[in-house]
C-alpha cells in the first residue's frame, strides 16, 4: 500500500513538469540549425499575415477521420498558437503593414498524436528515471500571396516532430536546455511555444536566403499607398439604429487609433441622402465602384447581417454581425471577419460593442490587415 502511494506521489510530481523538444523533419533533430544563422540582409520586408488556425474540435475531428482514436487537447495546442504572430512582430526583419503587397498565409496542420505506450513501461519500472515520451506530428506552411499578381508565388512547408517528455529529465535538464535553444521548452503543461518558434526561425532563414539569391522574389516585397476608408453599418431593422450608431462610433474610434483614414459619418450620410438610396440597398447591390467614387473612398468597410438578442435571467443574449473590407474599384474582399459575442444580463450593449470593436481591431492589427 505504501509503495503504491509512493508511486502515485512520484507520478503526480512528474505530471506537472514537461520538457518539449521540437525539430523539423530532415534537420537531424535540430543539429543542422546550430550551424546556420539568418542571412544578414539589411532590408526590412513589409508583409501582411493571414493566420486562422482550426479549432481544437476541428483538429480532433480531422484526427478521428484519419482513424485516430485519441482525443488529445493541449498536446497539439502548439500548432494553433498565436506565438507565430508574436515572432513576426518581434522580428527586426519584418514590418507588418496593411499596405504590403505580400500576404503570408500561415497554415498549421496536426497529422497524428502518439501516446507514450512503450516508454511508459520504462517510466513506471524506473520511477521516472526513464522518461515517458508523448509525440505529435504535424506541419506548418507559409504561403507567399502576391496581391498585385493575385496568386501564390512561393510556399514553404515544414514537417514538425514534437516530443513531450516527462519524468526526471524535465526536472533536471529542462531549465538548462530551454535557456540555450528555442527547440526545448520547459513548462508545467502539455502546451508549448517551441513549435511556432522553430518553424518561424527556419522560415525566416529560408526566405531571406532565397531573397538574397533572387531579385525577382525580392522585388515583390513592397508597400502600396495609404487608402481612404468608408465605414458603413447596415441593418434591415429601424429599431437597431441606436446600436448601429454605437457600432459605428466604437469601430471608428478604434480604426482611427491605428491610423486608418475613415470618412466622417456626416459626409457618409450626406452622400446617401443625395443619391436617395438606403445603405442596405447599396451594399446588397454590390455597386461598390459607384459608391466608392461618391464617397471618395478607396475601400469600404461593411458591417452587415446585424443580429441582436437581449439577455434574460436564464439565457445570455448575443450580438452577431459580419464585417469585411472591400476594394471599391475591383470589389475584391481585402479581409473579412464574423463576430459572435455573448451579452450577459449585467452588460450594456455599448459595453459589449466597445469590447468587440477593440478585440476585432487588435486582431486585424496583429495580422497586418490594418
Amino acid at each position: 500500500m505504501r509503495r503504491s502511494l509512493f508511486y502515485l506521489l512520484i507520478l503526480f510530481c512528474f505530471s506537472s513538469c514537461f520538457l518539449h523538444h521540437v525539430n523539423i523533419e530532415g534537420d537531424i533533430y535540430g543539429a543542422k540549425s546550430i550551424f546556420h544563422s539568418t542571412p544578414s540582409n539589411k532590408e526590412i520586408l513589409p508583409v501582411r499575415l493571414d493566420f486562422n488556425p482550426p479549432t481544437k474540435e476541428e483538429v480532433i475531428k480531422m484526427l478521428h477521420d484519419k482513424g485516430s482514436n485519441q482525443t488529445p487537447t493541449d498536446e497539439f495546442d502548439g500548432y494553433l498558437s498565436t506565438e507565430i504572430i508574436s515572432k513576426f512582430q518581434k522580428s527586426q526583419k519584418f514590418l507588418i503593414s496593411s499596405n504590403s503587397n505580400i500576404k503570408i498565409k500561415i497554415v498549421p496542420m496536426v497529422d497524428d498524436v502518439k501516446p507514450p505506450l512503450l516508454t511508459m513501461i520504462g517510466f513506471f519500472f524506473t520511477i521516472g528515471a526513464f522518461p515517458a515520451i508523448y509525440r505529435t506530428y504535424g506541419s506548418v506552411s507559409f504561403e507567399l500571396y502576391d496581391q498585385e499578381k493575385h496568386k501564390t508565388i512561393r510556399t514553404y512547408k515544414y514537417s514538425v516532430n514534437h516530443r513531450i517528455i516527462f519524468g526526471l529529465a524535465p526536472i533536471l535538464l529542462g531549465p538548462i536546455l530551454s535557456t540555450f535553444t528555442d527547440r526545448f521548452d520547459h513548462s508545467t503543461s502539455d502546451k508549448t511555444y517551441s513549435i511556432m518558434r522553430v518553424v518561424f526561425a527556419q522560415f525566416e532563414y529560408d526566405l531571406f536566403k532565397d531573397i538574397r539569391e533572387s531579385k525577382e522574389l525580392a522585388s515583390r516585397f513592397f508597400s502600396t499607398n495609404e487608402y481612404n476608408h468608408a465605414l458603413i453599418v447596415t441593418s434591415k431593422s429601424v429599431k437597431d439604429e441606436p446600436i448601429i450608431s454605437s457600432i459605428y462610433s466604437e469601430l471608428n474610434k478604434n480604426f482611427i487609433k491605428y491610423g486608418i483614414s475613415i470618412l466622417e459619418r456626416r459626409r457618409l450620410d450626406q452622400v446617401i441622402n443625395e443619391i436617395q438610396l438606403s445603405l442596405t440597398g447599396i451594399t446588397q447591390g454590390r455597386d461598390y465602384s459607384k459608391l466608392g467614387k461618391l464617397l471618395q473612398a478607396d475601400r469600404l468597410i461593411l458591417v452587415e447581417d446585424l443580429n441582436i438578442t437581449s439577455a434574460t435571467t436564464d439565457v445570455s443574449g448575443r450580438i452577431n454581425f459580419s464585417i469585411r473590407c472591400v476594394d471599391s474599384d475591383t470589389g475584391k474582399v481585402i479581409w473579412s471577419e464574423k463576430i459572435a459575442e455573448s451579452i450577459l444580463l449585467s452588460d450594456t450593449v455599448d459595453t459589449v460593442v466597445s469590447y468587440v470593436a477593440r478585440k476585432l481591431v487588435q486582431k486585424l492589427k496583429q495580422s497586418g490587415e490594418i
